[in-house]
């Protein structure tokens, strides 16, 4: 084999390796936006300032809460560039994110649309979201919860 040959295999086998690569991380996304479209689906949102501050939220709670309020403010107001609900890796701590998700229900309130969509925030028209406790089943079978060791839950 000519060394030109050897380098236009080598250079053909780096782009095959790139795109599966590619590939991979793109079926990754993907995955990973179904299984919170999931989560988002089941979920009833918090409307209510006086609900959230009666609920014993878990960290996982408030991130669902947080995804459907920045979901729906991207539907609502879908020319937006920048949302006003910060992402998770910049509210880490749970006073911060009931902050964070006290400020999206305010915000909730003041954006149109409200009682054209059903989303008026009362006892009658939203059930209050129970947060859940204690174990529960993951996809594979396994139990998992509430772990008093572990300072992140």
């Amino acid at each position: 084999m000519l060394p030109t040959q050897n380098i236009a295999n080598e250079e053909e086998e780096i782009a095959r390796t790139k795109k599966a690569k590619f590939d991979e991380r793109i079926e990754k996304n993907k995955l990973a936006e179904a299984a919170l479209n999931a989560a988002l689906a089941d979920i009833v949102p918090c409307l209510d300032v006086n609900q959230l501050e009666q609920g014993n939220w878990t960290n996982s709670d408030l991130d669902l809460q947080l995804d459907w309020h920045r979901r729906h403010e991207k539907q609502r107001e879908p020319g937006k560039k920048k949302l006003t609900i910060p992402m998770k890796s910049k509210v880490k701590k749970k006073a911060d994110k009931l902050a964070a998700l006290r400020e999206a229900i305010e915000r909730h309130r003041t954006l149109p649309g409200d009682q054209a969509e059903g989303l008026e925030p009362s006892a009658a028209s939203a059930p209050a979201f129970e947060p859940v406790h204690g174990a529960v089943m993951d996809d594979y079978g396994e139990e998992y919860g509430e772990d008093e060791d572990d300072p992140f839950v």
